[in-house]
Parts: structure tokens; sequence; C-alpha cells
């Protein structure tokens, strides 16, 4: 009888895990499977716009470039007399109708994203200390340019948000 009782013993003290214990511990893992997977994908939107945001500055260093060499031997009058306008400039709609910067502001396409130029120009004295005796003279050799780069659905001539743009800022300079 020894035997029969050490078996019945045996069978009652045998540990192991119950359906209720694994669906319990699937559930937690399913619980923080899901709050990681939000952390995981917010980190994945905020490297994407981080990542449009650095493609944008050099966008927006290269097509500064261009204008300042298109504009090298034409920056004339008609630059310096829009300049008191302030005009905006973005692919081919114009604050003023001006069509300066007409074929050089074509909207460029990167891994599926369209970054669009916005071009402000305004007079280089705006800068200037109010004492300072060239600050208006400046005007007839240097514009202050403002150059937007931006990654919304259409162009604009208003100000993107910060969040889908980035700014540099920049001179067109008269070269004789």
């Amino acid at each position: 009888m020894r035997r029969i009782d050490r078996d019945k013993y045996a069978k009652l003290g045998e540990d192991g895990m119950s359906l209720v214990e694994i669906l319990i511990a699937v559930t937690i893992m399913s619980i923080i499977s899901v709050t990681l997977m939000g952390y995981f994908t917010s980190a994945v939107d905020k490297s994407a716009q981080e990542s449009r945001k650095i493609i944008g500055a050099n966008l927006a260093r290269l097509k500064a470039a261009e204008l300042r060499d298109a504009f090298k031997s034409g920056y004339d009058d008609q630059i310096a007399n829009l300049l008191s306008l302030q005009p905006k400039f973005t692919g081919n709609q114009s604050s003023m109708g001006s069509a300066l910067m007409q074929g050089h502001l074509e909207a460029t396409v990167i891994n599926g994203t369209t970054y669009h130029y916005l071009v402000e120009l305004e007079p280089s004295s705006a800068r200037w200390e109010a004492a300072d005796p060239f600050r208006t003279e400046s005007d007839s050799y240097m514009a202050q340019m403002l150059l937007t780069v931006y990654w919304t659905d259409q162009e604009s001539l208003t100000a993107p948000p910060l969040k889908l743009s980035t700014t540099l800022d920049t001179y067109l300079i008269k070269r004789w």
C-alpha cells in the first residue's frame, strides 16, 4: 500500500501551469507589446520628419546657390525695384505677378515627398542699424533672400507651418 500512497501524493503535489495562468501571461504580454508598438511608430514618424527637415535644408542650400548663380549677372534694377514691395515667389506663382523666378522654383520629388520652394525678397537695409550711413545704399547691390523649403500638398505664397518646412536666410548680391 505504500506504493499507492506514494503515487497519490506525487500526483497531488505535481506543479504545472494551468490554462488561466497562460491566458494571464499572454494578456500581459499583449498589453506591453501594444504600448511598445505605439512608441516605436511614434519614433519612426519623428525620424521621418527629421529626415525631411535635413533633406529640406540641403535643398534650400542648393537652390540658394542656384539662384545666386542665376542672378550673378542679372541683379539689376528689376530686383532693386521689387524690394520695396517685398515680393514672394513659389513655383510659377508670384505675389507681384513678376516672372523673375519662373523656371527656377519647380518642385522637387525625393523618396515620394514633394518639396516646394518659397522665396521672399526683402531690402537688405531692413537689417542694418538706423544710424548706419550705408543703410539705404545697400539695397542697390544686396537683397535679403529667405528661401523656405516645405513639403505640404500644394504650393502657397503664405508661410507653411514650421513643422513642415525649413528656411534658409541668405543674400543675393550684385556682382559688377
